[in-house]
């Protein structure tokens, strides 16, 4: 009977120990998902000013093409290629 006590405390230590391992390991896992989201929202907000920075450009190319007041088939074929690409730069945004 007291060899059968004796196992039962070696047990109850051992489940307490693992209980212990299992509170430290949970509590890293949690730490390091809420990691991992900050550097998910990040990631997304540096993509969403890099969208805004290019739709921009886009923007001030457009511009420039339709100051140059030239009429030309290239100029205004020019003007359309940027509108379609900022088109869908801004369809990528809203996706977001």
């Amino acid at each position: 009977m007291e060899k059968v006590k004796q196992e039962l405390d070696v047990m109850k230590a051992k489940l307490s120990s693992t209980q212990l391992s299992l509170a430290e390991k949970e509590g890293h896992l949690t730490s390091l998902r809420a990691e991992r989201r900050k550097h998910l929202e990040e990631v997304l907000e540096m993509k969403q000013e890099a969208l805004l920075a290019a739709i921009s450009e886009k923007d001030a190319n457009i511009a420039l093409l339709e100051l140059s007041s030239s009429k030309k088939k290239k100029t205004q074929d020019e003007v359309a290629a940027l509108k379609r690409e900022k088109d869908g730069l801004v369809h990528q945004l809203k996706q977001q």
